[in-house]
């Protein structure tokens, strides 16, 4: 859990004492005598903390749910999702910004649309990738057609069409709902955001679909559905040879190392590299090296691209492949295209941990291992990694930030998770393997940082155990 006792809430409000109650009741007993309630649902109760913040706790497993899920909301890195400042990492409790209710004629004002626009978008949005193959309400997409097509070239739109395509989102119900959208001030211009984003399809489904019983073998099969359709992306990608043509592809020469450019870094950093672990070799649990070889230690390694297997719709976002030979295996679908070796300063990695604990603890597979690696820092590429993510408008777009080009003699910084206060990746154009660190070593350095260390344990023992 992160500590929020430097934010503003009142002095008597004590987060010791708050954190060691055991209980929902007693959690919202505790909120209600220190902090103004705002509203409540069935799952969650919102707080104002003062007038930047909001508090939001759960107050049974479906409040839980929804906390775990809207802290790691796409639709922040899409620029539409308010901002989620801090979060308890067992969901009890996040704390996000403030927005006030939005209202027909906000939409109309910011956004330049009635909100039965935004309603037909959603369903037209969802019309593109719905898995059933249905088209949802045909009569209002028809009815604001030519808007439609406007609309997808329209930041905020585009944004919302982002999120919900690049997640498969199916439960849209609470898009169609005003009461889900604020209003915030960014810089002294309003926007609208999305303000409860914690009704993703796993949560829908455990908590509120009631007509739905399926079997582990039918949940692996719609998993294994899921995948093929993420790999395969041809009607949502335009392909390389077609990016080329129109010309807007990355260059060959920003995918690899030319002929004399690569060089020994005079200026060097320490970070940590994870790697899957197959039979005494090295191998990049998620995008594999060139020809799915085997990382070497002691040598220095220039890093190169991964294939690009097309372009997106609507932004022409260079995507890569995930899993395969090489790797661990598993795919995650087309990711974003920010190549170079990607680092931890600390070896550390919530998006490789399990996603049930062992007694309270967090669960490392014990075939990921963490090397000590040293890696090219002589040319800072921060500024113009940032400078991505920026829009016409000049509005600051997490998800778009990071090069679209290997940062050669170089390094940057990329957080990729989208609270902030969570640890960025080291990217990097060149990087050399030290050492292999034990767990033990691994426990030493997160200790020292404050973090308690996972539990190592291998896939059958998960299985039998948790």
């Amino acid at each position: 859990m992160t500590s929020l006792q430097e934010f503003a809430y009142p002095a008597s409000f004590n987060f010791v004492e708050f954190n060691n109650i055991p209980t929902f009741a007693g959690k919202k007993r505790y909120c209600d005598e220190k902090l103004q309630k705002l509203s409540s649902g069935s799952g969650r109760i919102v707080y104002q903390v003062d007038n930047e913040k909001v508090l939001k706790l759960a107050k049974n497993p479906k409040g839980i749910a929804q906390n775990q899920e809207e802290c790691r909301s796409y639709a922040i890195e899409c620029g539409i999702g308010a901002e989620v400042y801090l979060y308890d990492d067992n969901g009890w409790w996040i704390e996000m910004q403030l927005a006030r209710k939005a209202t027909v004629s906000d939409f109309k004002r910011i956004l330049g649309c009635s909100f039965e626009q935004v309603q037909a978008f959603v369903y037209d949005a969802h019309n593109t990738y719905a898995r059933n193959g249905k088209k949802a309400n045909t009569w209002l997409t028809n009815k604001y057609r030519n808007f439609l097509d406007a609309a997808y070239d329209k930041e905020w739109f585009s944004g919302l069409y982002d999120y919900m395509a690049n997640t498969g989102l199916e439960a849209i119900g609470d898009l169609t709902r005003i009461n889900s959208y604020g209003v915030v001030s960014d810089n002294g211009q309003e926007n609208i955001v999305l303000i409860d984003m914690g009704l993703s399809d796993e949560v829908f489904d455990s908590y509120y679909n009631r007509s739905i019983r399926v079997t582990e073998s039918e949940i692996k099969d719609i998993i294994k559905e899921c995948v093929q359709q993420l790999l395969s992306e041809e009607n949502n990608l335009i392909s390389p040879e077609d990016a080329e043509a129109q010309g807007f592809a990355v260059s060959s020469k920003d995918q690899k190392y030319q002929e004399g450019e690569f060089f020994i870094p005079k200026n060097v950093g320490i970070g940590y590299k994870v790697f899957y672990l197959k039979n005494g070799k090295l191998y990049p649990p998620v995008i594999a090296n060139d020809n799915a070889q085997e990382t070497p230690i002691g040598v220095w390694l220039p890093a190169s691209s991964p294939n690009i297997v097309g372009y997106t719709l609507k932004d022409h976002r260079p995507q890569v492949a995930s899993g395969g030979a090489g790797t661990r295996g598993r795919s995650l679908g087309n990711l974003a295209f920010r190549p170079g070796w990607h680092l931890g300063e600390i070896p550390y990695a919530e998006q490789f941990l399990k996603k049930k604990t062992y007694n309270g603890k967090k669960v490392w597979p014990d075939n990921l291992v963490w090397a000590q690696v040293e890696y090219s820092n002589d040319v800072d590429y921060q500024d113009e990694a940032m400078s991505y993510g920026y829009s016409k408008n000049g509005n600051f777009r997490h998800s778009y930030a990071g090069l679209p080009k290997i940062p050669k003699n170089g390094s940057y910084r990329y957080r990729t998770n989208p609270n902030p206060a969570t640890v960025p990746w080291i990217i990097t154009g060149a990087m050399k393997v030290d050492k292999i660190l034990s767990f033990d070593e691994v426990d030493q350095i997160l200790r020292q940082k404050g973090i308690e260390p996972p539990i190592v344990m291998s896939e059958k023992d998960y299985k039998r155990l948790v």
